[in-house]
């Protein structure tokens, strides 16, 4: 995304996303990231001015691939189209899911690493049932991240027998949002 001249406190009014998927990724702020191109170019220099130079300098000239570079590039596509590369070879992430529910709010944290859950955790403003809700956290260690999966975890243990109230549909539904296009691995 080029930004020309933006008004970047209405810009992060709106798109700014909560602070926990910001440290997910590393980034101190949105502002943090961007920049107007106008404060780097030269003065007198408009948008229609920089789209003309853009367009010159990126249609000057034509690069032929080879015939050794279209197997190439053919090849790391078919690699990283697979949903093995996209679904199962991630690297070590966070991905925090958080919703409002009649009986409180979650949030859940997952760690995951190609696929499979390393960790899961648990806060919000639910009342816990028993102290031990580490023991249904760690249920899910090792599973892979997919509705099949999560279900049959869900199948041994009740939420509820935790967390005043949690039904496993909530906490399944809530999962399953973070979830991308798992029909492609079953």
């Amino acid at each position: 995304t080029l930004l020309y001249n933006c008004d970047f406190n209405t810009m992060i009014k709106v798109i700014t996303p909560n602070d926990q998927k910001l440290i997910s990724k590393g980034i101190k702020s949105v502002r943090s990231r961007v920049t107007n191109i106008k404060k780097h170019l030269p003065q007198n220099m408009s948008q229609d001015d920089l789209m003309q130079h853009l367009i010159k300098s990126l249609t000057v000239k034509t690069y032929s691939l080879s015939q050794e570079e279209t197997k190439t590039i053919e090849a790391n596509a078919l690699q990283y189209a697979s949903p093995e590369f996209t679904f199962l070879e991630q690297p070590h992430h966070t991905k925090i899911l958080k919703k409002r529910f009649s009986w409180g709010t979650i949030e859940i944290f997952l760690d995951l690493r190609f696929g499979k859950i390393q960790a899961l955790s648990l806060i919000g403003d639910f009342f816990h049932k028993e102290d031990n809700l580490a023991s249904f956290c760690h249920a899910f260690q090792g599973v892979i991240y997919q509705t099949k999966h999560l279900v049959k975890v869900l199948a041994q243990t009740d939420i509820n027998d935790y967390i005043l109230d949690a039904t496993n549909d909530d906490f399944l539904n809530l999962l399953k949002e973070g979830i991308l296009e798992e029909q492609l691995l079953s």
